[in-house]
C-alpha cells in the first residue's frame, strides 16, 4: 500500500499547433513547421474525491482570442481543435462542473482554454507567482497584449505566494503542497514566463509524473538545453535553462532512489485518448 495517498492523471487532447522550426531548434528552417500537441491534463485525487486540471489547452472559439496573438495564427501557429476539455471530460462521463481547480502552468493562449464557460463557474483558477504582474493588463483592457483577461476571471483568480511556498523539492526551492498530502506538488519553474509552474503528481509508491508544461518544446531539449535548443519562445533565457537543468537533476535524484519520475510536456508526447498515464 501507498505510503502516501496518490493520484490519478489522464491525458486530454485539445488540438494541435504548429512551431517554425526555428523555435525549436538553433540550426532549424524557419519556413519549415512542426505538428505540435496541445495536452491537458485531468486530475483526480480519490481520498477527497476532487476533480482538478491542470492546463485547459486550446478553446474552440478561436476569434475569441486577442488581436495580437490571431495575427500570428495563419502564418505561425495555425491552430486545429474540434474538441475542448469540456468536450473530452462530457464524452468519458465527467462533467466539467466537477472541477474544483483549473492549474495553469501558465496563461499563453494554447493553455489558457475558456474559464469563462458556465460549466467552470464554480472552479478556482490557480496560477504560478508572479503571473498576473506579467500578464495584466490583458485584452481587452489592453490591445497590445496577447494575453486575455477572461483567463483572470474575477473572484476566482489565486495565486501562489510566499507562504504557499513551505516546501524544497531536490533543486527546486519553492515548492507548493496542493492536497497537503504531497500527492500533487506544485514548483515555481520560471524562464518560459514568470510565473509559470509545475505539477509533480505520485501516481503510485514509487512513480511519479512531472507535469512540465512549456518549460521545454520537445523531448528532445531535456537533454540538449546546452546545444541545438532554441529559446525563441521563453522570456528569460538563463531562467529557462536553470529550469531544465533542475529537471534533469530531480529526475536523475528519484532514479537514484529508484522511483521512477516521467516527464509530460504540453507539446509532446503521444498518449491513447484519456489514457491515464502512470
Amino acid at each position: 500500500m501507498s505510503s502516501t495517498p496518490t493520484v490519478q492523471v489522464h491525458a486530454i487532447y485539445t488540438g494541435q499547433c504548429f512551431l517554425r522550426n526555428h523555435m525549436l531548434f538553433n540550426d532549424g528552417d524557419e519556413n519549415e513547421s512542426t505538428p505540435c500537441p496541445v495536452w491537458s491534463f485531468y486530475i483526480y485525487h480519490p481520498v477527497t474525491q476532487t476533480h482538478i486540471l491542470f492546463d485547459l489547452g486550446l478553446m474552440k472559439e478561436l476569434d475569441e482570442y486577442p488581436p495580437k496573438i490571431k495575427e500570428d495564427f495563419p502564418r505561425v501557429f495555425k491552430p486545429q481543435v474540434k474538441e475542448d476539455v469540456g468536450d473530452a471530460l462530457k464524452r468519458h462521463n465527467i462533467s466539467p462542473s466537477q472541477i474544483k481547480t483549473i492549474i495553469y502552468s501558465h496563461p499563453h493562449f494554447d493553455h489558457c482554454g475558456n474559464p469563462s464557460l458556465p460549466h467552470f463557474h464554480d472552479a478556482i483558477c490557480l496560477f504560478g507567482q508572479g503571473t498576473q504582474a506579467y500578464a495584466r493588463p490583458a485584452y481587452p483592457i489592453n490591445h497590445e497584449s496577447r494575453f486575455l483577461e477572461s483567463t483572470f476571471p474575477e473572484g476566482r483568480t489565486h495565486e501562489l505566494t510566499d507562504k504557499d511556498y513551505t516546501l524544497t523539492l531536490g533543486p527546486f526551492e519553492k515548492v507548493h503542497d496542493f492536497f497537503g498530502d504531497k500527492s500533487l506538488l506544485l514548483i515555481d519553474a520560471p524562464g518560459h514566463m514568470p510565473g509559470h509552474q509545475l505539477a509533480l503528481a505520485k501516481t503510485g509508491e514509487n512513480t511519479y509524473l512531472l507535469l512540465a508544461g512549456d518549460s521545454a518544446h520537445s523531448a528532445a531539449h531535456l537533454q540538449e538545453y546546452e546545444g541545438r535548443m532554441s529559446y525563441y519562445m521563453h522570456s528569460d533565457k538563463d531562467a529557462a535553462k536553470e529550469t531544465l537543468k533542475k529537471i534533469a537533476a530531480l529526475t536523475k535524484l528519484y532514479k537514484d532512489e529508484h522511483k521512477n519520475v516521467r516527464v509530460c510536456l504540453a507539446h509532446a508526447g503521444h498518449y491513447e485518448d484519456f489514457e491515464r498515464i502512470i
